[in-house]
């Protein structure tokens, strides 16, 4: 259970797993009362420490009309001898906090940050570090085993359930250990706790309660009003509905039975101090406390940041209300709090909420940008109309390198902390927090004009994907729209040719010949980018500058230039086009491919190629003699259809094993780079030149692809 990354994981083999998202973890130190320790990698425990775990979208997992019957808390252990002593279930709401690197010496500690004194800043415990009454409730009938380096907690399942039947409770599980053990954090995404869940249906019908809506009479308003829908098989009995701002009870009101259907409307008016600064600490939570039987007790309750921008879907969609309020939860629950950036310590600080009307909302998502989504994808839709997102996949890359290749560590400023690849996990990237960060409590007008906002020139340091400066290289630049897919689509006249000098280029909107970089900046930004096409030692690559990028860095740096980096494909060597190394080539591969199927990848007569099929479900792997020592200057494969997610190409010499190839190329984002032509996906690789006999091409792919072709370029040597 330890192979994949922080994550649920459904026992049930016949349920739809959908997206996963992180655990929350940190733990406590006696001895370190004010200290938070929410992005350490280790989980410490020991009599005076307890250690935190927190699942913080289990209602998103478990799918409608299932109910949990066992649950197991997988940790891998690092070091000591774990002897669990006590389970607890926290009733308490808590924050993992932020990375304590990212704070300045003697700076006042985050507000949100969990420690043995106190929930967050100001706010205490019942009992010291969460062990009080109103902290915690004893679990009853588990069992802890530890076989190898995994430690495993069972007959989790009550627990479990009832956390997922009062969400507003869900506070995870607190362990109490009798001894010094650290187990492997969240922050290590392979390693990490895993909690496994066997679900059944739960066959239960009759009436069913479902808090729809909360909005305010008007922007600001202290006036709420809470719809409540019966979408059960049987008419309700009354109930209770309470408001309660950060956990505190301001409203209660008594409800009649709702029809089959039907619905209610209930009012409350909440005059509480509203912080401009913090939507986090602005939080509505209604509960609908039914009379009689309830089928589904989990969409009784409902999360609502008071200050959150309003999003609903255009009257042309298809999509359900009931899938945006689920995308509208992921983000405020996932992806928000969970994002790795130097400007949000604790997480982006903007949130969302659901609204039926369009009328009520700032952004609106329509059925051309989100057909066909689940609820993860439709919330980076709703992020990317917020600020036009970068749809990269490591939140240190965030745009500014390409994702596919190797990060190595430049002395640059305003690098981000650490520098191995993560794997792949879909967060919100630093520009595109910084943004929303300036937009807080902005509507209307005023957030349009807050957009607006661009430096007054970019310099961009250019790299190779071995981090060397680029120089001698030429640049044309012209204005893009970006298609859904995720691919461009050039606009306009071609607005200036520039040369990389020294491994930089500037810009400024008058040496594009226009008053601002983007010209007339579309509303919905949609024609936010520039594309540079840099050309050099006969290869060309596309690198695109984002407006939220720009943004961010006026945001900054006000009436300043914005400092960039980019790492770009480009080759270190010319390479050789019209000359195709794998002509005379030997391979094999993991699946005992036959040679002359093999061979197939190879042929010149790449219009008529068969190609070969992998079915995926297990790691694949290819490897290619082309005789002798060569210098390798770039690979192209082409496939049919959607290429792999990710692959890693290594290469090694003559004399040499496969454990000692190097890593030429990893890719972790082949779809959003693959181009087609002549009706085919095609992967181009060019960079730093390598010597070497055997190409090995790796994936772990985990659904079928056909691989069509294979070219092995050379690199020419430099005169």
């Amino acid at each position: 259970m330890i192979c994949a990354a922080a994550a649920i994981v459904l026992a049930d083999p016949l349920l739809f797993v959908g997206a996963r998202a992180p655990i929350a973890d940190t733990f406590l130190d006696q001895q370190n009362p004010d200290q938070n320790y929410g992005r350490d990698m280790a989980l410490v425990g020991g009599k005076d420490k307890g250690i935190l775990i927190r699942h913080n979208a289990l209602h998103l997992e478990v799918p409608a009309g299932h109910k949990i019957t066992d649950a197991k808390l997988h940790l891998t252990l690092m070091s000591g001898k774990p002897n669990v002593e006590k389970v607890d279930r926290m009733i308490r709401d808590w924050f993992e906090g932020p990375e304590r690197g990212d704070r300045k010496e003697g700076a006042e500690a985050p507000a949100l940050a969990s420690t043995w004194n106190g929930v967050r800043r100001g706010v205490g415990w019942n009992g010291g570090g969460a062990k009080g009454a109103q902290d915690v409730t004893p679990v009853s009938g588990w069992s802890a085993t530890i076989v190898d380096q995994t430690l495993t907690i069972s007959g989790l399942g009550p627990a479990f359930q009832e956390m997922l039947d009062s969400p507003l409770k869900n506070g995870g599980l607190r362990l109490s250990m009798d001894s010094y053990c650290a187990f492997v954090s969240t922050e290590n995404m392979v390693f990490g706790p895993q909690i496994e869940l066997t679900t059944e249906p739960s066959g239960e019908m009759g009436p069913d309660l479902f808090a729809y809506e909360a909005v305010p009479s008007s922007p600001g308003a202290s006036d709420w009003t809470l719809t409540i829908q019966n979408r059960g098989t049987a008419d309700s009995a009354g109930a209770q509905v309470q408001f309660l701002v950060d956990g505190e009870l301001k409203s209660e009101t008594a409800l009649e039975g709702i029809k089959v259907g039907g619905e209610r409307r209930v009012t409350a008016n909440l005059p509480i101090r509203i912080n401009d600064t913090d939507h986090r600490l602005n939080e509505l939570q209604v509960r609908v406390v039914p009379a009689g039987p309830d089928a589904d007790s989990r969409n009784d309750v409902m999360r609502v940041p008071m200050q959150g921008i309003p999003v609903a879907l255009d009257q042309r969609s298809q999509l359900s209300d009931d899938l945006l309020r689920r995308a509208v939860d992921r983000l405020n629950s996932h992806l928000f709090p969970f994002s790795r950036t130097s400007f949000a310590r604790g997480g982006t600080l903007e949130r969302v909420r659901f609204v039926s009307s369009t009328n009520d909302a700032l952004v609106m998502i329509s059925e051309e940008k989100a057909q066909s989504l689940n609820e993860e994808t439709l919330a980076f839709r709703i992020v990317e109309a917020l600020v036009g997102f970068s749809r990269t996949k490591d939140t240190r890359d965030d745009g500014l390198l390409l994702s596919m290749v190797p990060m190595t560590d430049l002395s640059w400023p305003d690098r981000l902390r650490g520098q191995a690849p993560l794997p792949e996990q879909k967060l919100i990237g630093r520009a595109e927090v910084a943004v929303l960060q300036h937009l807080i409590g902005k509507v209307g007008d005023e957030r349009d004009a807050r957009t607006a906002a661009l430096p007054a020139a970019v310099l961009i340091r250019m790299f190779d994907p071995g981090g060397q400066t680029i120089s001698d290289a030429a640049v044309s630049i012209q204005q893009a729209v970006r298609r859904p897919d995720g691919s461009f689509q050039e606009i306009g006249e071609v607005l200036g040719e520039e040369e990389v000098i020294g491994g930089s280029l500037i810009l400024t909107p008058s040496s594009l010949g226009r008053d601002s970089f983007f010209g007339d900046l579309a509303k919905d930004l949609s024609n936010g980018w520039l594309l540079l096409k840099i050309t050099k030692n006969g290869a060309e690559t596309v690198y695109p500058v984002s407006w939220h990028r720009l943004a961010a860095e006026a945001l900054r740096n006000p009436g300043g230039s914005a400092n960039l980096e980019a790492r770009v494909m480009l080759a270190s060597n010319p390479v050789d086009w019209d000359r195709n190394m794998t002509a005379d080539a030997a391979a094999e591969d993991s699946l005992d491919h036959f040679p002359a199927q093999i061979q197939s990848l190879f042929d010149e007569d790449a219009e008529n190629a068969t190609g070969i099929q992998i079915p995926g479900g297990s790691p694949y792997w290819l490897d290619i003699d082309i005789g002798r020592d060569r210098l390798i200057g770039a690979i192209v494969l082409e496939f049919e259809g959607t290429p792999w997610d990710e692959l890693t190409i290594r290469t090694y010499q003559t004399g040499q094993r496969v454990a000692q190839a190097r890593t030429w190329i990893r890719e972790i984002d082949a779809p959003s780079r693959a181009q087609v032509k002549n009706g085919r996906t095609v992967l181009s690789y060019v960079t730093q030149t390598a010597q070497a006999r055997y190409i090995r091409i790796e994936t772990a792919a985990d659904r079928p692809v056909k691989l069509l072709s294979v070219k092995i370029h050379p690199a020419k040597r430099k005169s």
